[in-house]
């Protein structure tokens, strides 16, 4: 849908969307993802109510207020299992959800774990559910729920929702085998960048010192591993060389001990958990993300928008974004060889360069663009709130009410004692 097709859509207003999401203050890509595309919602115009978690070591208020952002936090305590935190954070959301009906439209929650519990809300609240599954694949969403305890509860509530984003044609198609979804109720929609946050280097060309740069968590699933092997074979014909390895993790240790053992002691930089990855990008050579799963990796798209190259693995999600040849090359999962290989092809080949780096910043102004996103989703919200004008909200109600997939009893009792009683549990 272009922008012009999107202002035109604009036929009703919206009072306020709810944000059910995790970690609003974590740097994870699921988590920036939802809090950026709330504070762009909410620049276009409408009200947000985001409900989030919050660990003890974020030293924040309860409640904030940032512009037309309302933001709670729900305190998670180390302490308590996570499926009490869950019903905890449940009872916190309700209360507010249901003191602020009035001004309330729909609810949008990511991941599964929180849409299972936007979807028991907006049956109670009689309130449109739009539900994001953050990743696909064996450690994806679907997987995820498929080993959960209750499994057939939340598969029931996630089957009932309004509508389920989709930002990959993995995910679309889970949505629709695994969960039975039709279609119409999926709404295939990207993640997105903001192209201004993300500039490509003044007057073009490489930086001083050719680099190397993975960003992402140190985990199995981003495979560094497989990076580290692959630098290993250029490091010995490539002496300029450097490997920037931003982000932490559970696996750093592990790559640290191998990094020694391929003799790259002082050829790779460990810069641990970074917030400037704009000024990272500005001084890369290459991106290379050689993950074996993602949803849709937000370091591609902050390169594209960089104008940096990107390598990475021939996986769902990043290819919906990287056309080989186009905007990128993809590589084999796993393959140390072939990463080598390109990623060599890329550092010794300045045009080839020049050409994915623009290509890559073309799409990144187009439809990967975060106030286009954000506007589709307003879009999306206004159109349930039209069905629902048009043909009244009893068609529209979940088959079964809250009765099918009904509240927790922590839940029942927020919506009795109201707001104050429920933050009042949750905040304790």
């Amino acid at each position: 849908m272009s922008r012009e097709e999107l202002e035109r859509s604009h036929a009703v207003h919206l009072r306020g969307v709810v944000f059910l999401a995790p970690g609003f203050d974590l740097p994870g890509g699921m988590e920036g993802q939802a809090r950026r595309l709330a504070r762009t919602i909410a620049a276009q115009g409408v009200p947000v109510t985001y409900v989030t978690t919050a660990p003890p070591s974020i030293a924040a208020p309860w409640h904030e207020v940032r512009g037309l952002v309302n933001l709670y936090r729900v305190p998670v305590s180390p302490h308590v299992d996570w499926r009490t935190t869950l019903a905890l954070f449940e009872a916190s959301a309700l209360g507010l959800i249901a003191a602020r009906r009035a001004a309330l439209d729909a609810i949008y929650a990511v991941p599964w774990e929180l849409g299972v519990v936007a979807a028991r809300i907006g049956a109670a609240c009689d309130l449109p559910v739009v539900v994001k599954f953050a990743c696909g694949g064996p450690l994806g969403d679907l997987a995820a729920l498929a080993r959960a305890p209750d499994a057939a509860a939340a598969r029931a509530a996630l089957a009932s929702v309004d509508r389920l984003v989709a930002i990959s044609a993995q995910l679309e198609a889970e949505a629709r085998d695994g969960l039975g979804l039709p279609a119409e109720r999926i709404a295939r929609l990207p993640n997105g960048v903001d192209p201004q946050e993300f500039k490509p280097r003044p007057g073009g060309g490489a930086p001083e010192r050719p680099c190397v740069l993975f960003v992402g968590r140190l985990a199995e699933q981003k495979r560094v591993d497989v990076l580290l092997e692959a630098f290993a074979r250029l490091a010995g014909r490539r002496p300029e060389l450097v490997l920037r390895l931003a982000g932490d993790g559970p696996e750093r240790a592990a790559l640290e001990r191998r990094a020694l053992r391929l003799g790259l002691a002082g050829r790779v930089e460990w810069l641990g958990a970074r917030d400037d990855v704009p000024a990272l990008l500005a001084e890369a050579t290459v991106l290379a993300l050689p993950s074996s799963g993602e949803g849709v990796p937000n370091v591609v798209l902050e390169a594209m928008a960089a104008g940096v190259p990107v390598v990475a693995t021939d996986i769902p999600g990043t290819r919906d974004v990287v056309g080989d040849g186009a905007e990128g090359l993809l590589v084999p999962p796993g393959d140390a060889q072939a990463l080598a290989s390109v990623l060599e092809r890329v550092l010794g080949d300045p045009a080839l360069r020049e050409r994915l780096g623009q290509a890559g910043r073309s799409r990144a102004e187009g439809d990967l663009d975060l106030a286009h996103v954000a506007a589709e989703h307003v879009a999306l919200f206004e159109g349930l709130l039209r069905a629902r004008a048009g043909a009244g909200a009893d068609a529209h109600r979940r088959a079964g009410g809250s009765a099918a997939f009904g509240l927790t009893t922590i839940g029942r009792l927020a919506l009795q004692v109201g707001p104050l009683g429920a933050a009042g549990v949750s905040a304790a």
